[in-house]
C-alpha cells in the first residue's frame, strides 16, 4: 500500500546552500520520500530567513555562524527543487521555546525547564511577535506551516488544564487568521499523550477543539517518550508498532472535521527494524502518512527501513 505522505524533518542548517539542498533532494528521491519538514524558526529562536520584524532584527534572531556570518535557507533553490522533484515543503515554526527572545527581552520570560527557555504565551506581545514572523513566513512559498511548542511547559503552576487549552486554542486560531487568504495549510505538533487524553499531557493541547483551527495535527508518538508501565506496556519503547497504531486510533476518534492526523514517528535512538515497525503500523491503519523525527536530521536508519520495505514488497 502506498503511503500518501512520507516525510522527514531536518534542521534548518541542512538547507542553507545549494550543496546541502542537493543532498536532501537526493535523499528524498532515493528513498521514495515526498515531504520535507525544515525549520524556519527553531527552539533557539533562530530564523532561517531575513526577517522584516524590527524586534527580530534588534535581538539578532537570524541565524549566524560561529564567526558571525548571517545565514538563511537558499529559498529559491529549495523551492525549485521541490517543484522539479515533486516533494512537499513544510516549514516548522517553534513558538514558545525561544532562547534568543528569552535572553534579550526579560519581560517576555516565562520559565526555564529542562534546558529550555520558555517565553510567556499569555503575554500578547510574545504572541504578536510570532504572528508577525508567521505573516512573513506565509509568503515564502511553503505548502504548510507546522507549529511546534505551541503549548505550556510540562510543569506545575500554570492554571487549570481547561484554562491552558483555551489559551492555546485562541493562539492557534489567531495563527489561522494570519494565514487566511493564502493557500498554506496550518499544522501543529502535539504531545503524544494528547492523542489519548489531553489531561494526561497537561500542556493545553486539546485535539477536540484544536481540530477546528488546523488542517493537520501531528501527534509526536515517539515510543521512547512514554513512561514504563503506561499505555499497558511495561516498556513502551519496545512496542513501536502498537504505540503508533493505538496513538493514531485514539487521536482519530476525537476528529469530527476534515483535520488530518499524521503521526510523527521516532527516527532517533532506534534500529531500522523499529522504524520499519512504525511504518508498518501507518500502513495497517491506513494513515495519511508519517514524518520521521530525528532532531539532528540523521535519517539514515529510516533509509534502511524504507529499503527493507521496498525489498520485501518486490
Amino acid at each position: 500500500m502506498e503511503i500518501p505522505l512520507r516525510g522527514i524533518y531536518v534542521p534548518g542548517w541542512k538547507g542553507v546552500n545549494k550543496s546541502r539542498i542537493d543532498t536532501l533532494r537526493a535523499f528524498l528521491v532515493q528513498n521514495h520520500l515526498n515531504t520535507l519538514m525544515i525549520d524556519l524558526k527553531n527552539a533557539h529562536g533562530e530564523l532561517f530567513y531575513r526577517p522584516a520584524s524590527a524586534l527580530a532584527k534588534r535581538i539578532g534572531a537570524q541565524v549566524t555562524t560561529r564567526e558571525g556570518q548571517i545565514r538563511f535557507l537558499d529559498m529559491d533553490y529549495l523551492l525549485q527543487a521541490a517543484k522539479k522533484y515533486n516533494f512537499r515543503l513544510i516549514a516548522r515554526h517553534v513558538l514558545f521555546v525561544d532562547s534568543i527572545l528569552y535572553r534579550n527581552v526579560p519581560e517576555y520570560r516565562l520559565t526555564r525547564g529542562r534546558k529550555q527557555h520558555w517565553v510567556d504565551m499569555v503575554n500578547q506581545a510574545v504572541v504578536d511577535y510570532n504572528l508577525e514572523l508567521l505573516d512573513q513566513e506565509a509568503s515564502l512559498g511553503f505548502d504548510e506551516i507546522v507549529l511546534d511548542y505551541v503549548r505550556f511547559p510540562d510543569l506545575p503552576g500554570f492554571g487549570s488544564e481547561k484554562g491552558r487549552s483555551d489559551t492555546i486554542d485562541a493562539i492557534v486560531q489567531s495563527v489561522k487568521a494570519v494565514l487566511k487568504g493564502t493557500k498554506i495549510k496550518l499544522g501543529i505538533q502535539i504531545f503524544g499523550y494528547s492523542a489519548w487524553d489531553h489531561h494526561r499531557s497537561n500542556v493545553g493541547q486539546r485535539i477536540e477543539s484544536l481540530q477546528f483551527h488546523t488542517d493537520s495535527i501531528y501527534p509526536m508518538l515517539y515510543p521512547s517518550h512514554f513512561f514504563a508501565g503506561s499505555l499497558g506496556f511495561s516498556n513502551p519503547n519496545r512496542h513501536p508498532f502498537e504505540i503508533i497504531g493505538q496513538g493514531y486510533q485514539a487521536a482519530l476518534s476525537k476528529i469530527e472535521t476534515d483535520c488530518t492526523i499524521i503521526p510523527m514517528i521516532q527516527g532517533f535512538s532506534y534500529s531500522a527494524e523499529d522504524i520499519r515497525q512504525q511504518i508498518l503500523a501507518v500502513q495497517k491503519h491506513h494513515m495519511p502518512g508519517f514524518v520521521s523525527w530525528n532532531p539532528s536530521g540523521d535519517q539514515r536508519r529510516l533509509a534502511q527501513a524504507m529499503k527493507k520495505m521496498q525489498d520485501l514488497a518486490e
